[in-house]
């Protein structure tokens, strides 16, 4: 059993680096800040789906709102990425309605971080 999850683990991260919307190269300590449009007023946010926590890790995740106060106005969540280890992992987020449990994300951003060690 134990076999079977590591070779699931290891397809997921290699299949999710493959298929990547970016490629980020990164050194232990230094950062990467990702930055989406959201817009909370629709019912959509931005949610975690998969990051490996092994090699890098989360250091910030806020909401900015937008410059103006315009009603409806998107703003930006923001996510800081710093280097832990050497390796290779995926974080990936996906934009949804919460309550919507059985809808697609509205989109989907997936990121492989490769660490230099």
């Amino acid at each position: 059993m134990k076999k079977l999850l590591m070779l699931g683990l290891l397809t997921l991260l290699l299949t999710g680096c493959r298929t990547a919307t970016e490629v980020v190269l990164l050194q232990p300590k230094e950062t990467y800040t990702i930055e989406l449009e959201e817009n909370p007023s629709t019912g959509y946010s931005w949610h975690i789906y998969m990051c490996d926590l092994r090699v890098f890790e989360i250091i910030e995740t806020r909401y900015i709102a937008p410059d103006k106060d315009i009603p409806g106005a998107p703003g930006k969540r923001r996510y800081v990425i710093k280097g832990k280890n050497a390796g290779r992992g995926v974080f990936e987020a996906i934009y949804i309605r919460s309550w919507e449990k059985d809808q697609e994300p509205a989109k989907t951003v997936r990121y492989c971080f490769e660490i230099g060690g």
